[in-house]
């Protein structure tokens, strides 16, 4: 029995990746005040800068871009602590609590 790839991946990773950016644009747009999607790429554009009001840069170079990043960098380490869990048990459906992590957090809550 054959099976087919309908994706390389290669292509997976950039399309992945393409994905995040969006999402990471679309992050820097959304809040409690109105930024354009067009607002939010000029932003990232260093010769683009000068263009944008101080106080819509300010919002997101100083609030919405480092949360931005803060939020790809945990979720990337939460994936791989997964996927090292999994390989270590050799089990894909494992889950903190073989181990006892989630008993341990549960201890430290108020």
């Amino acid at each position: 029995m054959t099976t087919t790839r309908i994706l390389s991946t290669r292509s997976l990773c950039v399309i992945a990746a393409v994905l995040l950016y969006g999402a990471m644009i679309a992050s820097l747009s959304v809040g409690p005040m109105n930024i354009s999607f067009s607002d939010s790429l000029q932003s990232l554009i260093p010769s683009q800068q000068d263009i944008l009001p101080p106080h819509v840069e300010m919002i997101i170079q100083q609030v919405r871009l480092p949360r931005t990043l803060l939020a790809i960098a945990v979720g990337g380490i939460l994936a791989i602590s997964g996927a090292v869990m999994q390989g270590l048990f050799r089990n894909p459906l494992a889950d903190p609590g073989i181990i006892g992590v989630s008993s341990g957090a549960a201890l430290a809550l108020p």
